[in-house]
């Protein structure tokens, strides 16, 4: 593996995929080490962090990953990482959680290759499963991507992308705290008064910059509040979102509804949500889910 390695090798039934991937967690520490970890509890409040976790969990699977400016999983053990010159750089994990530093064992052998550029001026980039990317430009623009192949070398980004990519698909997305992808097409957006929206993607990418198509009707409405304060939210895939409290609390919570408004966040949720289920998370670079 070369540069910081990472990646599940190439597979044709992405369902079963998703599901084996589910849950997983990178946490990339101040000196570059990339952590592992898998939840495949419930929810089940232990804030220790003794229960629910993979066995491998918290092991060292690669290095190297401090500079990159922005790193995020796009489903399918793949991840994407955006270095500061605007160079994508493809990664997919197809280990468990093993332990190797040297990331040498665990990635897809294409891990680490460039398959675009230009990507370092985007206000926020994140996954939504399926290999699919949103990027909100400064302007608000949100672009949809997906990527398609299977990491062979492109600086170009001229092959291994949807025909549709980079096309808009919506207007006006500059002004959130915070976006993020919880899995199948379903996107969280924190408002800066702490109001979390509900979208779901479900289109092709094709361009329409009004936002009026590819959308759930439910797309937009408020399901929750008092998401403002946290230190970093994430999604691991099948509606779950992982939350850190600035005392290194580590927050679970499971969307199960369809978008339907309600801002009181009192439907819609597993009943475990905001369980603790770990604690010590407030000191990571970045931690980010494979989606």
């Amino acid at each position: 593996m070369k540069g910081n390695s990472a990646g599940p090798c190439g597979g044709t039934d992405f369902s079963t995929r998703r599901q084996a991937m589910a849950g997983v967690v990178f946490a990339i520490k101040h000196d570059g080490d990339l952590l592992w970890y898998r939840y495949t509890g419930d929810g089940t409040a232990d804030q220790t962090g003794a229960t629910g976790w993979e066995p491998n969990s918290s092991n060292p699977v690669g290095r190297g990953w401090q500079n990159f400016q922005r790193v995020f999983g796009i489903g399918n053990g793949q991840v994407l990482a955006i270095k500061h010159d605007g160079d994508l750089l493809w990664y997919r994990y197809t280990g468990d959680g093993k332990a190797d530093q040297t990331g040498a064992t665990g990635w897809d052998a294409n891990s680490s290759n460039p398959i675009g550029r230009g990507w370092q001026n985007f206000q926020q980039v994140f996954g939504i499963g399926n290999g699919q990317v949103l990027a909100i430009k400064h302007d608000g623009d949100l672009l949809w991507y997906r990527y398609t192949g299977d990491g062979k070398a492109d600086q170009t980004g001229a092959t291994g992308w949807d025909a549709n990519s980079s096309n808009p698909i919506g207007r006006g997305w500059q002004n959130f705290q915070q976006v993020f992808g919880i899995g199948n097409g379903q996107v969280l957006a924190i408002k800066h008064d702490g109001d979390l929206l509900w979208y779901r993607y479900t289109g092709d990418g094709k361009a329409d910059q009004t936002g009026a198509t590819g959308w759930d009707a439910n797309s937009s409405n408020p399901i929750g509040r008092g998401w403002q304060n946290f230190q970093q939210v994430f999604g691991i895939g099948n509606g779950q979102v992982l939350a850190i409290k600035h005392d290194g609390d580590l927050l679970w919570y499971r969307y199960t509804g369809d978008g339907t408004a309600d801002q009181t966040g009192a439907t819609g949720w597993h009943p475990h949500s905001s369980n603790p289920i770990g604690r010590g998370w407030q000191n990571f670079h970045q931690v980010l889910g494979g989606l």
